[in-house]
Parts: C-alpha cells; structure tokens; sequence
C-alpha cells in the first residue's frame, strides 16, 4: 500500500459521509468500488502485522522493554524504553 494508513483516515473513513471532497481518506477510500477500499485496508492490516513488535517473545508478566540500537561499526546510536500495562489477572 503506497498510503500511510494513519489514525486520522481511519477516523475519516470511520465517519464517512460521502463527502469525498472534504474527506481525509481521499487517497485511500473509493467510495464507488468498496472492494478496492476493502483490499486497501486489508493490505495495510497484513503490513502492520507482518512488522516486528517489541513484545515478540517477551514473558507474560513482563512490562517494560528497552531497545538499544547499534550501528555497523558497533557504535551506540540510541536506546529506547517501552512500557506495558500489566496483564489482568484471569479469575476463576
């Protein structure tokens, strides 16, 4: 998908009142031919999957994660904190 597909065209397709002109989906959404729209998202929904997801792999109970960049030389280029609300416990 060459688009972005970003919250605020969801938002826009979300509220879709066929006015094209105005709309901020206008690059992705056609109105006129659903399955093209259809197609579009489900391309964007299988690419948004197919990145990786710092909580790959990670234990259940875990809620925080730190990634640390490299560059090819080994030099340090950046490190970044992640956080994760606590899994709800399950009852019964």
């Amino acid at each position: 998908m060459k688009e972005e597909l970003t919250n605020e065209i969801l938002e826009a397709m979300k509220k879709c009142n066929f006015s094209c002109a105005q709309c901020g989906a206008i690059g992705v959404c056609n109105k006129r031919v659903w399955k093209d729209t259809m197609q579009a998202l489900a391309t964007a929904l299988l690419e948004e999957r197919a990145k990786l997801n710092v909580w790959d792999g990670a234990p259940e109970d875990a809620v925080q994660a730190q990634i640390t960049w490299f560059a090819e030389n080994g030099g340090f280029t950046g490190i970044k904190t992640y956080n994760r609300e606590p899994p709800k416990t399950r009852i019964g």
